[in-house]
């Protein structure tokens, strides 16, 4: 059975006694009650030593700038200080800060050294914003500030929880290329893994799109409650097919132990995910070249255009010698066995017909051809 690692705020033998002595003053103080009682000022006063702690620690690292600092290789001059608050897991953070205008640029960009330093992100503690975006990816932002709270967690508003959510995400995505090329350099294949297999396609995703002006406009819902806020403009939920690209490490079962996810809007040329699994599949092949390399996506003649020229972009380049390519017989059942249901109405006769085509699939590599299974 594998040891979890121990954790490095425990290296310092200090430490354990310093918590020891701290939690023996802690309980001195509780009043008398239950102890579900106990235990909810406990938590209360945890996240007050926690966020005191934070603020000082923050304060000291604002405190420590001289009057100029270099930033990218610029020089800035200390502009104008001010008390902001940002926010941590433990409550708010008041700090005393200042910006930093650049040297010979008339009204030029200023910077925060503080939150450079920091890793402070839209006045988010790196913990907070790091729980935002999780779950911010997992539900809505009024769901994920109750979770908080429940949690005993003291988040800011659920408006400002949303706004960090989008201006951290938003600047995620602008800088995802770069990440991801040091994520990818840094990363190393699982010690099991005997392939490496990509794959493209579509999925359907409701996205709402402003209403058609010149279209009739719907009925809306009666409302039991009155509206607090403005009537957000005509919108109409469409359907679109938009691009989903994944990069899967298998072991030598096919079974699947690691595996890179992209995505894109229906809007957008499918070339650039393309290139992302392609970079990926040479990084790892660099990293270990007895890895086979192989395609398996459904039949769309489209979404094999697409990889195959990324995968002969690699060959050219000498990054990879060949590869293996599988049609998903999976989805491809699944649409098999929904054309039958709706040409068939015998279920013998679609047991039977499906069953020949299973066998011609398993015994014939042109099987997937229209005229054979005609």
């Amino acid at each position: 059975m594998s040891k979890m690692p121990a954790r490095s705020s425990f290296a310092n033998k200090k430490v354990v006694p310093a918590l020891a002595r701290m939690a023996k003053s802690l309980l001195q103080l509780l009043a008398d009650g239950s102890f579900a009682e106990r235990e909810r000022q406990v938590l209360e006063m945890t996240n007050e030593i926690g966020r005191l702690a934070l603020e000082h620690d923050l304060q000291s690292i604002a405190d420590s700038f001289p009057e100029r600092v270099a930033v990218d290789g610029r020089t800035y001059k200390e502009h104008e200080a001010a008390e902001v608050t940002y926010h941590g897991l433990c409550g708010p953070l008041r700090v005393r800060r200042s910006t930093y205008r650049e040297c010979g640029v008339h009204n030029g960009p200023t910077t925060v050294p503080t939150e450079l330093v920091a890793g402070i992100a839209e006045r988010a503690t790196p913990a907070l914003a790091f729980n935002i975006l999780h779950g911010y990816a997992q539900h809505d932002s009024r769901l994920h500030c109750e979770m908080m709270m429940a949690a005993q967690r003291i988040p800011p508003s659920r408006a400002t929880l949303e706004r960090m959510a989008q201006q951290i995400g938003g600047k995620a995505v602008e800088q995802a290329p770069v990440i991801e090329r040091v994520l990818r350099r840094h990363e190393k294949p699982p010690e099991d893994a005997c392939g490496i297999v990509v794959g493209l396609d579509r999925t359907s995703v409701a996205m709402m799109e402003e209403a058609d002006p010149q279209a009739p406009l719907r009925k809306p819902k009666e409302r039991r409650k009155p509206r607090i806020r403005r009537a957000p403009k005509p919108f109409e939920i469409k359907w679109r097919m938009a691009y989903v690209a994944t990069v899967s490490f298998v072991n030598e079962y096919g079974e699947s132990l690691k595996t890179y996810r992209y995505a894109a809007p229906a809007c957008d040329d499918p070339r650039p995910l393309v290139e992302k699994m392609t970079t990926d599949v040479a990084i790892a092949v660099r990293q270990n070249p007895v890895l086979a390399v192989g395609i398996v996506q459904d039949g769309a003649p489209e979404m094999w255009s697409r990889v195959r020229e990324g995968m002969q972009s690699l060959k050219q380049r000498g990054s990879l010698d060949r590869w293996h390519e599988a049609i998903d017989r999976f989805h491809l059942l699944e649409h098999l066995s929904a054309a039958l249901e709706a040409a068939e109405k015998d279920s013998d006769a679609r047991r039977s017909l499906l069953k020949e085509w299973n066998s011609q699939l398993d015994k014939r590599s042109g099987a997937v051809s229209p005229q054979v299974l005609s």
